[in-house]
């Protein structure tokens, strides 16, 4: 049996819909030996890239943008947006994830060619979207260090403001008293949720961070070069 390392696509051309209203983008797939023809609107790529992102698939690439005035007539324009699909596909199947992913065999329509519904996710490693902790509410604020203590399970978190108008730093903050800086400490409770224990803000900006797990010490380096414990 052919390994899905092996497969490759192409989009051999394009052909309008019954009421020509969309273009359907015939791609050509080769596993091993077996050959096959799907055809796909641009709404079905859409919807393959809708579907790995629920599935919590990173870094996933982008459609190209829809025209104006819709689908696109011009034969260049075609070929342009034929080659934009192609690219889309070759990215994900570089993928050893997307891949090897549900959404895309069924897009390719791998199991119903091969008659092989056992073809599952195989054991590759899946980047997963990161889940937030905590989103913190001023988009002002950038993370400018982050100290993990798993022996006392804590973490410390400072931020920056990052705005234009914070880069004149202590000035700004006499002109127009600010909190430039923050610090939060969490802590994980026995049910292992992250909960957020202390909080401290600065009228400069916090730089840096550490942690030193003899002494169980977080240092924290502020712009006036100061070094709080």
């Amino acid at each position: 049996m052919a390994s899905l390392d092996d497969l490759g696509v192409s989009i051999v051309r394009a052909t309008p819909v019954e009421d020509q209203s969309t273009y359907r983008y015939h791609i050509q797939v080769q596993l091993g030996t077996a050959t096959w023809e799907v055809a796909k609107r641009f709404s079905d790529f859409d919807r393959l890239l809708q579907n790995l992102s629920a599935s919590r698939y990173a870094g996933l690439p982008k459609l190209p943008s829809k025209t104006l005035l819709g689908s696109p007539t011009d034969q260049e324009s075609i070929d342009t947006r034929k080659e934009q699909l192609r690219i889309i596909l070759h990215d994900l199947l570089r993928r050893p994830d997307t891949r090897r992913s549900k959404s895309l065999r069924q897009f390719l329509e791998l199991n119903k060619r091969r008659g092989d519904a056992s073809e599952t996710e195989e054991a590759a490693p899946r980047p997963l979207l990161p889940e937030p902790v905590r989103s913190f509410e001023d988009p002002r604020f950038g993370v400018s260090g982050l100290a993990v203590a798993p022996s006392v399970n804590l973490i410390l978190v400072t931020h920056e403001d990052s705005t234009h108008l914070s880069r004149l730093g202590r000035v700004w903050s006499v002109v127009e008293p600010d909190e430039l800086g923050a610090l939060h400490l969490w802590a994980r409770d026995a049910e292992g949720a992250w909960k957020r224990k202390h909080s401290n803000t600065y009228g400069i900006k916090v730089r840096s961070l550490c942690w030193e797990d003899t002494t169980r010490q977080f240092f924290v380096g502020l712009e006036d070069g100061k070094i709080e414990v």
